[in-house]
């Protein structure tokens, strides 16, 4: 894991070295598979083999067995080849406004 700590203004992200694994579902629930993490910040993250026609989905950083899963959900920045720049969508859940 590498921080990159560049100072021209831009959000700081952290590098996987290896990528991390993780997973996608769309906000459907109806299509899911496996990607990679290349590096992750606040405001996004740059993923590979996550399909290019998702716009919008859950980025699930643990697995689904777990007591409190750690997912954002992305929407789609930018594509180069296999790789996808996505944007956090900070919207709070409805489910979670009335807590």
């Amino acid at each position: 894991m590498i921080i990159d700590t560049a100072n021209d203004g831009a959000a700081r992200r952290v590098q996987f070295n290896p990528p991390l694994e993780a997973n996608y579902m769309t906000v459907d629930g109806i299509r899911s598979g496996n990607c990679l993490v290349l590096n992750t910040g606040d405001d996004g993250a740059l993923l590979e083999h996550v399909p290019p026609t998702l716009r919008e989905f859950f980025l699930i950083f643990t697995s689904a067995s777990a007591v409190r899963p750690v997912y954002r959900r992305c929407k789609r920045a930018s594509i180069q080849g296999t790789k996808m720049d996505v944007d956090y969508d900070r919207t709070q859940p409805c489910f979670a406004r009335h807590m």
